[in-house]
């Protein structure tokens, strides 16, 4: 996964993750004082990088978060990430979702 470019402290608690380093991230997260949609968004991205959290539950949590914090910086990225997981694992996902080719009649 990349770095989320996420403001302080956060960016430095992504930084731990994507290092691999998921209990000290997780230790810092909890002693963090501040946006709780921040705190939120680092929560999946570790539970989804340490396999403790499905892509599609991810996505249904980065969901809840972007309804009330459209704008948040890494939502974005983390959610497409998270859905390419899922189709990666070849789970339905509605991002991936197409109808099927139109019926050519046979001549």
């Amino acid at each position: 996964m990349a770095l989320l470019n996420l403001p302080e402290p956060y960016g430095a608690i992504d930084a731990l993750v994507e290092q691999g380093d998921y209990s000290q991230a997780r230790a810092t997260l909890t002693r963090t004082q501040g946006t709780p949609a921040l705190a939120e968004l680092i929560e999946v991205k570790i539970a989804l990088l340490d396999g403790s959290l499905q892509p599609q539950i991810a996505m249904n949590r980065l969901l809840a978060v972007m309804r009330k914090e459209p704008k948040l910086p890494g939502l974005q990225e983390l959610y497409k990430e998270a859905s390419r997981l899922s189709y990666d694992e070849g789970a339905s996902s509605l991002s991936h979702s197409h109808p099927p080719p139109p019926m050519k009649p046979r001549t």
